[in-house]
């Protein structure tokens, strides 16, 4: 298991027994728990509703957050379950900083599981998780990661 990457600071206002409500994102990276609130979040590439992103900052921290994108098998244009898909970019961002503070790459798998959608809210519940990169080149995990997505 790789190390906490450390640009990446303990946020006292994150706890992982905490539930994901709507509008939250949080995941972890070794024994490190963020969270935070989205900016936006929907659809885009048309009206195939087959990719999505959601963004935001993290709680601690205005400049820091994540952008994640998603690029489904299938469209969410009707109530779906539990699609998986390791089409996925995850940044984890510092606004101070030249460089993201991690990022996947299209050589590691990212993976994203859509454990609902229902059409008629247009909410999404997942997790996320997989291989990311620090700006210097080393490998880190991001798991245990949770969002409850309103998609427009």
């Amino acid at each position: 298991m790789s190390q906490v990457p450390p640009a990446i600071s303990l946020c006292s206002l994150c706890n992982p027994s905490d539930p994901i409500t709507l509008g939250h994102w949080s995941f972890k990276t070794g024994n490190v728990y963020q969270c935070g609130t989205f900016t936006n979040s929907g659809f885009f590439s048309g009206f195939e509703k087959t990719n999505f992103t959601f963004f935001g900052p993290s709680a601690c921290s205005i400049d820091t957050g994540i952008v994640v994108s998603v690029y489904l098998p299938v469209a969410l244009d009707q109530d779906q379950f539990n699609i998986k898909t390791d089409q996925a970019a995850f940044y984890y961002y510092d606004h101070t900083a030249t460089d993201d503070i991690l990022q996947s790459r299209h050589t590691a798998i990212f993976s994203v599981t859509v454990q609902s959608f229902f059409e008629s809210t247009g909410i999404a519940t997942g997790t996320f998780s997989g291989t990311v990169y620090t700006p210097s080149g080393d490998s880190a995990h991001v798991t245990e990661g949770r969002f409850v997505a309103p998609l427009h």
